[in-house]
């Protein structure tokens, strides 16, 4: 016999709020998904809340933690946005498309994803510091937080994109915008 865990349940359960958006999919159909007795879910999550968290802390662990190495050994912030462009897979990301539905979480699935968005938005700081300091680019006025949640805000409306099937053209203008807008940003004033 398979032992079922709270993590086996959780990885399962990705899957289908990944194919569905976690917002489309009721607790019943999670746990029919995840192919455990009602009762089985019920004794390891206290509540739907509880089985979400769980599902983003497996995606986090499983899937993003690569991207957050990719971006941490990163000194360039138009190398990092190629590296973007060609990772970004056919389904978009479980995690950011979870964050721009989030008003439909439970408590502590929506702390546990502005949490997550915050250390993301210090690690695209951090590129942008290390960008401006490998470079050597004097600028003056740069609010290094608002590019960083720019950034932060065009990877979700990528995801999105990705989610809704956008055709190619449409993210070659996207990452046009973003690097005239990032060029514009880091030129001296």
């Amino acid at each position: 016999p398979v032992k079922i865990t709270k993590h086996a349940i959780a990885a399962k359960c990705t899957e289908l709020y990944w194919k569905k958006g976690i917002q489309n999919v009721t607790y019943n159909a999670a746990i029919s998904y995840s192919e455990c007795s009602k009762g089985t879910v019920y004794k390891l999550f206290k509540n739907e809340d509880e089985l979400h968290l769980k599902t983003l802390e497996y995606y986090y662990e499983n899937k993003l933690k690569s991207m957050e190495y990719e971006l941490i050994k990163r000194n360039d912030v138009y190398d990092f946005i190629e590296f973007f462009f060609k990772s970004i897979d056919s389904s978009g990301c479980y995690f950011i498309i979870t964050n721009s539905n989030r008003k439909l979480l439970g408590k502590l699935s929506n702390a546990y994803v502005i949490k997550k968005e915050k250390i993301w938005i210090k690690l695209l700081c951090n590129l942008i510091l290390r960008h401006i300091n490998n470079y050597k680019i004097f600028v003056k006025n740069l609010d290094v937080s608002s590019l960083a949640i720019y950034l932060m805000h065009n990877i979700t409306l990528i995801n999105i994109m990705k989610n809704n099937n956008n055709k190619s053209k449409d993210f070659v203008i996207i990452k046009e915008a973003i690097i005239e807008k990032i060029s514009l940003s880091f030129k001296s004033i």
